[in-house]
């Protein structure tokens, strides 16, 4: 080992050296013949160079990406929702959006889904007049998964004195 070599090594594997070092006396030239063998490795000088075998598609997805974020408007963001509908699969979109909600905070995925998701109904509001009144209201404006799970989770609230009285009644409204 040359004097260099020996310092390096003493210095650690805070340069890499060392690691570089001992996978390479495992077999020779393992790092020249793992990168000469690479798939992505078109270059021919040892360098792994993934564009080269990137599909047009996505080299023009990522030009996109690049200028949105260079013009930061919303006009540029609304036409990449139709760049990326157009170029990319749903199973690609998706996990695109994955990552892109994985790196936000909590709060800003709330936000996101939010703006981003069709206005629904929320949970009914105070009622303006009494409570049956307003209920019907709510429902009739209600996707019905809310109806659902309003409904379930209301039920499994009340007492069980309320529960079989609510089941009388339905059982009569249906029979009538």
């Amino acid at each position: 080992m040359k004097d260099e070599e020996k310092k390096a090594v003493a210095a650690g594997p805070r340069n890499g050296f060392q690691l570089k070092f001992e996978a390479s006396q495992l077999r020779p030239n393992a790092t020249a013949s793992l990168t000469a063998r690479h798939p992505f490795n078109a270059t021919g000088d040892g360098r792994i160079s993934i564009t080269n075998r990137m599909p047009d598609t996505y080299k023009r997805v990522s030009r996109c990406v690049s200028y949105c974020l260079q013009l930061a408007d919303a006009d540029a963001w609304h036409g990449l929702t139709v760049v990326l509908t157009t170029r990319l699969t749903p199973k690609e979109r998706t996990a695109l959006g994955w990552a892109v909600m994985r790196s936000l905070p909590p709060e800003q995925v709330v936000a996101v889904a939010e703006t981003v998701l069709p206005d629904g109904t929320s949970a009914p509001i105070a009622p303006l007049v009494n409570n049956m009144n307003e209920a019907a209201f709510w429902a009739d404006m209600a996707e019905p998964e809310a109806l659902e799970a309003y409904c379930l989770a209301s039920f499994n609230a009340m007492p069980s004195s309320r529960q079989a009285a609510f089941l009388d009644y339905v059982k009569s409204e249906q029979a009538a």
